[in-house]
């Protein structure tokens, strides 16, 4: 790093400290990183605070909460069919609050309970059956709240989910049903 600005000085630490008089610091080849130093679950569980970040600011942006504005608290946890545990993120859990500007971040194994998954059709995928789309995005929109996070959940592993529309059996693909969170009211 101090090359491009003083490459005398850098060339001279190099050759002081790598004990090779002749090869230059400008030639050198870089450093290879080491797999065995790479920690996986540190990686996965930064790049989930990442998310859950982005999530967290939209959702004040989405609210019109000023992003500076410190706010009392977060609730943060899995949804249907994640793959990690509230316990995971605990360390984490400083570093969340300072991104979102919160004064404390809590955790919950249930965040589930605390918002309504809504499915409808995806626009962007007609769907062709024996039944009207509008049935169907009517019997999707009339689910229960269970029943609509029984099929979140199968629709986000990649499972075809079964529904009754007008007494008939319909199936639908993962990608022909949209899936939208919000908070329970």
């Amino acid at each position: 790093m101090l090359a491009p600005f003083m490459p005398h000085l850098a060339e001279a630490i190099h050759r002081e400290v790598s004990g090779r008089p002749r090869q230059s610091v400008h030639l050198a080849a870089w450093p290879a990183l080491d797999p065995a130093w790479q920690d996986e679950v540190l990686l996965s569980n930064m790049a989930r605070v990442r998310r859950l970040m982005e999530l967290g600011l939209r959702a004040r942006s989405d609210a019109g909460i000023d992003p500076h504005q410190l706010l009392p608290g977060a609730l943060v946890g899995p949804l249907a069919g994640a793959s990690w545990q509230p316990e995971d993120l605990q360390p984490f859990a400083r570093l969340l609050a300072d991104a979102l500007r919160v004064a404390q971040v809590r955790f919950s194994a249930d965040a589930a309970s605390f918002v309504e998954w809504r499915l409808a059709l995806n626009p962007e995928r007609p769907v062709q059956r024996d039944v009207s789309q509008a049935a169907i995005g009517d019997a999707l929109a009339d689910l229960s709240a269970s029943e609509a996070a029984h099929l979140v959940t199968q629709l986000r592993t990649g499972i075809s989910v079964g529904i009754e529309v007008s007494g008939l059996a319909i199936t639908l693909l993962p990608d022909e049903v949209s899936i939208s969170v919000h908070a329970r009211t």
